[in-house]
């Protein structure tokens, strides 16, 4: 739901505390609120812009005009001498003591009402006579938008109506009851663009998020039998977000732009280089409702997170300022340890995934065309001509899903991995190397330890491939301890010791899965371990890139021939559920029980 704001200065703020979000600032309230004061009131050329969008409904936010400084935040010495009545008395000292020195000058001409303003307004040359001159908005007539430059050009498509409104994101946002909201959006249709949506039916609710949520879809034909199926995520970004100019690449929103990319090499049929990301049908943008949604392929199994969801030990958060109790990390009976072969599948198929987004393609086993630049030979792994390196920026457990239905499905008993959600993925606007690269400070969200260490504040370090190496070294790291820790894999030491999150200061490769904690490491190769320890390094340049990476897990597999023989003919994965995850499947009946819950 969106704020409306009934005064100009609260709008501004509103802009203002989203921008230090969304850079991870770090700055406290009161700092908040003394910059915004400060700032209100010492640029002159700002308040017309936002006295201009008051009346607007639904209200835009424009954003942070520039050549103002938001990157320090103001003290209150600051704050209280910006405000008009300081600022006057003030002006008034210093008139007085000119008055003093000197004889008087002439009387100011003061500008006609209707003139406008261009240069920035002072005080200094308002006597105290003089009456005061209200500096008025903008002519309407004469600035009818405030669109950044960087949005789409008009005409915008058509929009359908949105009596959601973002209710349903907002309660998933506050930890409100959502039920009849989800409901109401499974109820919806897809809002495909032209496009005949009658016989699609939505079916199940996925996930909803702080700024998005996703269902499934499935298409009917006229006997009621599932020919199509896909999943809408619906997107809805902060206001700091749809205005802020790292949010849009090429006119559209960073997250479409990274899917059309993706898609725009994707050859036809099976793929290597490909097979593990997801598919995007399309997308439709809805410019004045702020929102886009994006048409996606349907993944039937479940993300990792889920898959391993009853089988992780949860261990307590680290407090490193609250006395904890010790734990010890339960051991995994042999038969029920994940197959290291499945491990090395896992972290082969995320590699080949990020090896697509960095380079722009890779080769097949035999070589080939891998993107419509050009062929390849066998086992090159090189940047392709006219790529943009794209970083995914959140490879998490939640974002990696399995799939087992299709021709593109993983080897008969075990699922394709698929990489999926862009919403944080991006490619550099500038050379990494530029002084004034936008990176890291665009694309920084403030995340916790269990994020690469690129991410902690104050950080000034750029985001990388080298960044992605490290989240998907933590995947790895929550498989062999079948640990999962909220705030992120933990360094090794004696049993009984609490130990601390990896992603701190002072972390290093050699106390990572070592000692007596993680009792279900003993079931892994070192080599394995040894990858694992150097993807988690704390400095990004000490980790291996991804050609390395795919090298040396083709070069264990090849060296193993238990390995090897399991990912050519994997035994069953019992503990995946796949039974429940089979429903909607094309070329069946639409269940009758699906259609009445919908009635």
């Amino acid at each position: 739901m969106t704020t409306i704001y009934k005064d100009a200065k609260g709008l501004f703020g509103l802009a203002l505390r989203e921008h230090v979000t969304a850079r991870n600032l770090g700055w406290s309230t009161a700092q908040k609120n003394w910059t915004i004061t400060a700032i209100w009131w010492e640029e002159d050329q700002l308040r017309p812009i936002y006295e201009h969008a008051i009346p607007i409904r639904p209200q835009i936010v424009p954003p942070l005009p520039a050549g103002i400084d938001y990157s320090r935040p103001a003290n209150k010495a600051r704050a209280d001498a910006a405000r008009p009545a300081q600022r006057i008395r003030a002006a008034n000292a210093r008139i007085a003591a000119a008055a003093a020195a000197q004889p008087p000058a002439p009387p100011l001409a003061l500008p006609a009402p209707s003139l406008t303003v261009t240069e920035p307004h002072t005080l200094d040359h308002i006597t105290p006579e003089s009456p005061v001159v209200r500096i008025q908005s903008p002519d309407p007539d004469l600035h009818p938008r405030l669109y950044p430059n960087y949005w789409p050009l008009e005409p915008w498509d058509s929009e359908p109506e949105d009596p959601d409104g973002g209710s349903l994101i907002e309660a998933k946002r506050t930890g409100v009851d959502a039920n009849e909201e989800e409901q109401a959006y499974m109820k919806s249709q897809p809002l495909q663009l032209n496009e005949d949506e009658s016989r699609w039916k939505g079916v199940e609710f996925i996930a909803a998020g702080a700024v998005g949520c996703a269902g499934l879809w499935v298409k009917t034909d006229e006997t009621d039998t599932i020919i199509d199926r896909m999943v809408v995520k619906e997107c809805r970004p902060t206001h700091a977000s749809w205005y802020f100019r790292g949010h849009w690449r090429e006119r559209r929103p960073r997250e479409i732009k990274i899917h059309e990319l993706v898609e725009s090499i994707r050859p036809p049929g099976i793929s290597r280089s490909h097979r593990n990301l997801i598919q995007c049908r399309g997308s439709r943008l809805m410019m004045r409702q702020a929102r886009y949604r994006l048409y996606l392929e349907h993944c039937n199994g479940r993300n990792l997170w889920r898959a391993m969801e009853g089988r992780w030990f949860e261990g307590p958060k680290f407090r490193p300022n609250r006395k904890r109790r010790p734990f010890d990390t339960p051991a995994l009976d042999a038969d029920k340890v994940l197959p290291e072969s499945f491990i090395w599948y896992i972290f082969g198929s995320l590699v080949d995934a990020c090896l697509t987004l960095q380079l722009g393609g890779i080769p097949d086993d035999e070589g080939g065309d891998i993107a419509e630049d050009g062929p390849a030979e066998a086992g090159e792994r090189t940047l392709q001509p006219g790529w943009k390196p794209i970083t995914h920026l959140d490879i998490t457990q939640s974002n990696v899903f399995t799939d087992w239905d299709g021709e593109e499905s993983g080897n008969g008993n075990w699922p394709r991995i698929i990489l999926s959600d862009f919403g944080n993925a991006f490619y550099n606007l500038r050379p990494d190397n530029a002084e004034d690269s936008e990176n890291p400070l665009d694309y920084s969200f403030g995340a916790t330890t269990r994020y690469p260490p690129e991410h902690l504040p104050g950080n000034l370090r750029r985001y990388t491939s080298k960044t992605d190496v490290w989240s998907i070294g933590a995947i790895l790291w929550n498989l062999i301890t079948n640990e999962y820790h909220h705030d992120g894999p933990r360094r090794g030491g004696p049993n009984n010791k609490v130990a601390k999150p990896i992603c701190r200061p002072g972390s290093n490769s050699t106390n990572i899965l070592t000692g007596e904690n993680f009792p279900n490491k003993e079931h892994y190769s070192e080599a394995l371990k040894i990858l694992v320890r150097e993807c988690l390094n704390f400095e990004p340049d000490e980790r291996p890139d991804f050609p390395e990476l795919r090298t040396r897990i083709d070069e264990h597999i090849a060296e193993n021939d238990d390995i090897r023989e399991q990912i050519e003919d994997p035994p069953p994965l019992e503990w995946f559920d796949r039974d429940n995850w089979g429903a909607f499947t094309t070329g069946e009946l639409f269940p009758n029980e699906s259609r009445k819950s919908r009635e």
